[in-house]
């Protein structure tokens, strides 16, 4: 983006003044997937220290909280509305690793958000899907006002959305600084509206939010290292798929021969049915000890141990992942992913869940809320404070010598790990080059284990994989990858067209 290349060309700032500048722009082009109304996950490589860190900044659960909660099908629901914890996540991350003034960083979103910004062909297909689903935007007062015309129909690919109640929230929190966003007015005015529209969340819950300083997950991944967001992050999830597949030795041949390729993918799918066996036994480790179970995950022992129940004759034994495994496909998530020139790096994904969220707009403050708390359905009942398992695994790869070569990211819900992990064997397993590694066809695997292949994946592998047991389902895109490489002396950049997006650098 424009406002990130702005931020570390002219104005010197730092990778993280970068990213949340940016964060705060893509709030306004891609308001279905994130905003202050959500959470955010940094991973962090600081150049001069030589040291990584993670900014978490999941939502959490607030003091009160529905008895039938996951009972709910309401598709406005502000029971579902967990505490944001987005601008405390950029708060932390600014005030260790910021640059410039705080103030600056709102700039360019206030200025977008008082001029208007252009529907993007994401947003109009964002905003016709949720429509579709008994008129929810239509039918929803203060979603209408921001994205219906004067017609009263859904506002349609480059018209122009302005956000004013958003733009005096920008700059109430730039000026008054982040504590605004949890104690001030702003505070005052989002409980309030929450509450109206027949929500639960307290001042309370604000005031008392933090976002925390984590050491990052450090996985050896050949003479790399992977920098991965811990739990309640999606990293031990990640880490545990590579760990499993790195022993495959994949190279080269993996992919050129048919005969391999169908391999190959055979593996990739068992793979990622272990992980989506594994993934919601984890949990936020203040609440729940799954200490045990990551050591498991990351040993180089279970990971043979799961390589060896991957036959090459036939599906994994559905008795042995217990098949009624039910994965939320929530796309409602942006990535971002930051190389500056000093060689520090961010790479950041922040959410508020499904599209649009919980759906309701605090008409006050301008803040579409999340539905994080979706996310504790089909687990334990969420205690105060408790943050939900996600898939959310910002990630950056460094060499031997502890330089960047790689910052990459994804949205797209429980399908995260499968993009994330695809892009890495292509470019550092099959040498692909990063274009083709961010838009080569992709294989995730969906609820009650299905292989879901897009569109345009190879028909002579799908073939193998139905005849090797796997329940095969053409699906269209749902995660989008955005990656920096550092190839030699060159830096180079993806963004993933699937959105309709474009990398921005200088």
């Amino acid at each position: 983006m424009t406002s990130s290349r702005d931020i570390l060309q002219k104005d010197k700032g730092s990778a993280v003044d970068a990213a949340i500048a940016s964060l705060l722009c893509v709030s306004l082009m891609n308001p279905q997937s994130m905003g202050l109304g959500g959470g955010v996950i940094f991973t962090i490589f600081n150049a001069s220290t030589g040291v990584g860190e993670v900014i978490m900044a999941r939502e959490t659960a607030p003091r009160q909280v529905l008895k039938d909660l996951c009972m709910r099908r309401n598709i406005t629901d502000p029971a579902m509305i967990a505490v944001p914890g987005e601008i405390r996540g950029y708060a932390l991350a600014h005030r260790r690793h910021g640059r410039l003034p705080w103030a600056r960083l709102f700039e360019p979103a206030i200025d977008l958000a008082e001029r208007g910004v252009p529907v993007s062909r994401a947003l109009r297909e964002r905003l016709e899907y949720v429509n579709n689903l008994f008129r929810a935007v239509q039918r929803n007062k203060h979603l209408c006002e921001i994205y219906c015309g004067e017609d009263g129909d859904i506002l349609k690919e480059n018209d122009i959305v302005k956000y004013p109640s958003l733009a005096r929230t920008y700059r109430a929190i730039a000026e008054r600084g982040p504590q605004e966003f949890y104690t001030g007015s702003v505070a005052q005015k989002l409980v309030r509206d929450v509450k109206a529209a027949g929500g639960v969340l307290e001042l309370s819950d604000l005031k008392v939010y933090k976002a925390e300083v984590l050491s990052p997950l450090q996985f050896p991944f050949g003479e790399d290292t992977i920098l991965l967001p811990p739990l309640p992050g999606g990293g031990i999830s990640l880490a545990f798929a590579l760990n499993i597949l790195q022993g495959y030795k994949m190279t080269q041949k993996s992919i050129m021969e048919l005969k391999n390729r169908e391999n190959t993918f055979h593996q990739l799918a068992g793979a990622l049915k272990y992980v989506s066996k594994y993934h919601d036994k984890l949990g936020d480790p203040q609440f729940k000890n799954t200490s045990e179970l990551v050591r498991r995950l990351l040993s180089s022992d279970f990971g043979a141990k799961v390589r060896s129940a991957i036959s090459h004759q036939k599906d994994v034994d559905p008795e042995l992942l217990l098949q009624n495994v039910v994965l939320s496909d929530r796309p409602g998530t942006s990535h971002i992913s930051v190389l500056a020139p000093d060689g520090s790096a961010v790479s950041v994904t922040s959410s508020i869940n499904t599209f649009f969220g919980s759906r309701v707009v605090s008409h006050s403050t301008g803040i579409i809320l999340n539905d994080h708390m979706r996310d504790f359905c089909n687990k334990s009942f969420p205690q105060p404070g408790e943050r939900p398992i996600s898939y959310m695994s910002p990630t950056i790869i460094l060499d031997k010598n502890k330089r960047v070569k790689m910052v990459v990211g994804a949205s797209g819900g429980s399908r995260i790990i499968a993009g994330i992990v695809q892009v890495i064997m292509n470019i550092l397993w099959f040498g692909y080059d990063l274009e083709k590694a961010v838009m080569a066809p992709r294989l995730y695997v969906g609820s009650n284990l299905t292989v879901n292949l897009e569109d345009n994946f190879d028909e002579d592998v799908k073939r193998q994989l139905e005849s090797l047991g796997h329940l095969i389902v053409q699906t269209p895109w749902n995660v989008v990858v955005q990656a920096v490489l550092r190839s030699d002396s060159r830096i180079l950049a993806k963004s993933d067209e699937r959105k309709h997006a474009e990398a921005a650098g200088f």
